[in-house]
């Protein structure tokens, strides 16, 4: 059995929140609705981020960074005069979550590579890597 709740915050952005005997997953939506990332945990991986002072700090800031060698593709960059255009795919090769200058590392499939800033750039996830964490 599966418990739900959500969120709307002022922004407009949205989260859903789904918690199964395995573990949870978040949604989150964008102002207009659109589903911006999901990420899911078991138990053991929330539990892990708790234990962790930096890992949950920058849970609580970004709640949907992407995992080392997770797929993902870009929705939207709107900060950068050399930008990414929407809907290119990529894999991610690094992490940074500090909770002020969080960053996102990532090979596009069109061989640039450049990172993705959690509190400006838009991306969803395509396909979850089995391990979190940085190489």
């Amino acid at each position: 059995m599966a418990t739900n709740f959500g969120e709307t915050f002022e922004d407009g952005t949205s989260i859903n929140v789904t918690i199964t005997d395995e573990g949870v997953i978040i949604d989150a939506f964008d102002q207009d609705g659109e589903c911006i990332g999901t990420e899911a945990a078991t138990f053991g991986e929330l539990f892990e981020r708790i234990a962790d002072p930096v890992l949950l700090s920058a849970s609580l800031r970004f709640p949907l960074l992407p995992n080392v060698g997770d797929r993902i593709e870009l929705i939207s960059m709107d900060d950068d005069p050399w930008a990414i255009e929407p809907g290119e795919r990529g894999t991610v090769t690094r992490v940074n979550p500090d909770p002020e200058y969080g960053q996102i590392v990532v090979n596009w499939d069109s061989g640039r590579s450049l990172i993705l800033l959690p509190t400006i750039d838009k991306w969803k996830l395509l396909h979850r890597a089995s391990k979190r964490g940085n190489p």
